[in-house]
């Protein structure tokens, strides 16, 4: 859900808020606890946890998950590890055969609508 805003009074913005479902609590619940426990994530939760370290978002999630140095470094730890860094790769080599699938298909519409 969206919210239109003002950023400092002045400039207008739009945000994303809770829609109230308990989707966003569901899945920070054991992000949460992974960060901040040290309980062992199931994979699915594991890559999201890389890649929230990976990314530098991590911070931005300051009030669902308090920074710290321990958060810090276990989130270094799920880039580092094995399941973490193959969940990754498979999603990075997803993406990228959906932008060479998407090229390929753009290129032969052109030549095509040209012929």
């Amino acid at each position: 859900m969206t919210q239109r805003r003002r950023w400092l009074g002045i400039f207008p913005s739009t945000a994303l808020v809770d829609g109230g479902s308990g989707r966003r609590d569901a899945l920070m619940e054991p992000v949460r606890a992974a960060f901040i426990d040290g309980v062992e994530p199931q994979p699915r939760v594991a890559v999201l946890c890389a890649l929230l370290s990976a990314s530098g978002a991590l911070p931005t999630l300051h009030r669902d998950i308090p920074w710290s140095g321990e958060v810090h470094q276990r989130g270094k730890g799920f880039e580092k590890g094995d399941w973490g860094a193959q969940g990754v790769s498979h999603a990075v080599a997803a993406a990228a055969a959906a932008v060479a699938a998407s090229a390929v298909v753009t290129t032969a519409a052109v030549a095509s609508s040209t012929q």
